[in-house]
Order: C-alpha cells, then sequence, then structure tokens
C-alpha cells in the first residue's frame, strides 16, 4: 500500500475533506471574515485564499505536484501559511524547514528530502541550506 492510498483512506475517513478544500469552503462562506491575524497584519479568507492560489500556480508551472516535495524556509507568520496552503493546492508535499532552526539540522532535513522547489524569502537565502538542484521561489 502506497503512502498516497493509505492518505486517501484516511482522508475518506473523515468524511474527504483534505485541509485547503475545508479552507476554501470557509472562503465561500465567509469571505470577509478575518482568516489570519497576526500582528499587524489582518487578512481576510479572501485574501489568504487568492494569495495561496497565485503562489500554486507558480509552484505548478515549476513543476509541483504528486511525489514532489517543496521546501519552506519561512518564518512563522502569514508567509508560512500561504505557502502551506499553496503547496496543498499543488498536492505536493511540504518541508517546513524553519529559519530559527540550527543549520546542521536543516542541511541534514534538506539532504534527506531533496526537495524540488525551495520557497523563502531573499533575507532567508543565507539561512538556506544551499538549495542543491531545488529551484527557488523567492516570495520577495
Amino acid at each position: 500500500m502506497t503512502d498516497a492510498s493509505v492518505f486517501r483512506r484516511a482522508t475518506a475517513a473523515q468524511g474527504g475533506l483534505l485541509l485547503h478544500r475545508h479552507f476554501e469552503a470557509l472562503c465561500v462562506r465567509q469571505p470577509d471574515a478575518p482568516a489570519i491575524v497576526y500582528g499587524g497584519w489582518r487578512l481576510s479568507y479572501r485574501d489568504v485564499n487568492g494569495a495561496a492560489n497565485r503562489l500554486a500556480h507558480r509552484l505548478l508551472a515549476l513543476g509541483a505536484g504528486a511525489n514532489v516535495t517543496v521546501a519552506l524556509c519561512l518564518h512563522r507568520g502569514p508567509d508560512l501559511l500561504v505557502a502551506m496552503l499553496a503547496v496543498m493546492k499543488t498536492g505536493a508535499a511540504y518541508l517546513p524547514l524553519d529559519p530559527d532552526w540550527p543549520r546542521a539540522r536543516l542541511q541534514a532535513m534538506h539532504a534527506a528530502a531533496r526537495p524540488t522547489l525551495l520557497v523563502t524569502r531573499t533575507m532567508l537565502l543565507e539561512v538556506v541550506p544551499g538549495p542543491g538542484t531545488a529551484r527557488v521561489v523567492d516570495l520577495d
């Protein structure tokens, strides 16, 4: 049994609604309600979904999809949540790389996962453990 089939079974057992689909359903029901309130940020469900859709299309154009890993080297906050949703929308898997973790840990995780794409910000490029063959998607 593949990981994908196990996931599909688990999802079906829970009603079949994937996280990003649940989020999209909330966007339809309450598009202007706050989805993210973080520091000075206040983003509606419509804003978050729109940003996630734009990033998802960009990732799809670069090859994201099933059996692809996308590394996310972003600080905790709106960027990370939007990027996670975007990756889910593409059907790819995401690898969280917290820029505050020790560099050796980031390097080991990156080397083991060998992501196809890396989503980050310019200021974090020095923290990223050498993108290797991963194509960098800079949110700036």
